[in-house]
């Protein structure tokens, strides 16, 4: 599918209070574009993000942390990440409490110069991400009961020393 990813398109996301076992947690609301849920996050990754001498490439890997945390709050289960092929690198793979197989493209920026986190996502992005999800359903072992599978992108923006996270489900 060749779809640029657009800065309005919804994101969706509900914010939790409570800690530990989501089970235990109870959902505040459902909110649209300009998503924020660090309640329950760890405080070092985010004080890590604010971080304003760290490289580009560790703000993506901290950003992908951060991530893979703020959707394990929501019951979500890490299933792989950081997976290479020759397409490139799968960020998270994750399984959602419905059984959905979910690979996540990550973005992290500090400013919006350039665009939103989203758009760096591009139509040949999209095709390689879409080529290395097969490859890894494909993968031994990979047999995993499941309901189907999506394509998410997460953008993660720093506003000041807070991560603006919208998180934007089958966004590819």
């Amino acid at each position: 599918m060749d779809t640029q990813i657009s800065a309005t398109q919804k994101c969706r996301t509900t914010t939790y209070f409570g800690g530990g076992d989501t089970d235990d947690n109870t959902a505040l609301n459902d909110t649209d574009l300009n998503c924020t849920a660090s309640e329950g996050l760890p405080a070092e990754l985010e004080e890590e993000l604010a971080m304003p001498d760290i490289s580009a490439k560790q703000l993506g890997k901290i950003g992908e942390q951060y991530a893979t945390a703020w959707l394990a709050q929501l019951g979500w289960r890490v299933l792989a990440r950081n997976w290479s092929t020759r397409f490139g690198e799968l960020d998270i793979i994750m399984m959602t409490p419905e059984h959905l197989v979910v690979f996540v493209e990550v973005k992290t920026r500090r400013t919006q110069r350039y665009g939103t986190p989203q758009e760096a996502i591009t139509p040949h992005k999209q095709a390689n991400i879409h080529h290395a999800g097969a490859l890894w359903l494909a993968g031994p072992g990979k047999s995993i009961r499941r309901t189907g599978i999506r394509f998410d992108a997460m953008s993660i923006l720093m506003e000041g020393n807070k991560p603006r996270v919208q998180h934007i489900p089958g966004a590819f």
